[in-house]
């Protein structure tokens, strides 16, 4: 079953950096990915937070959540 990570952090406004997402307004910025395994997941949790909290992140929240791989085909979701 394929695996999703969820980050949001608090970015902060002298960072500059990629983000799949952001709010100016509130200075929170994270990401969606999509892993075949929670082992792979949890791998790149530990290497993203370490780099994120290099750039000044501050509460680092990561979360993994299963993929419905059977509503997502519904949806013709990419898996």
């Amino acid at each position: 079953m394929s695996v999703l990570i969820y980050f949001c952090f608090d970015w902060p406004k002298e960072a500059m950096g990629d983000a799949l997402f952001n709010n100016a307004k509130t200075n929170e910025a994270g990401g969606i990915y999509l892993f075949t395994d929670h082992q792979h997941a949890a791998l790149y949790i530990e290497k993203h937070t370490q780099r994120m909290t290099a750039f000044g992140a501050k509460n680092i929240i990561c979360k993994i959540f299963d993929v419905n791989d059977k509503l997502t085909k519904i949806t013709y979701g990419y898996l």
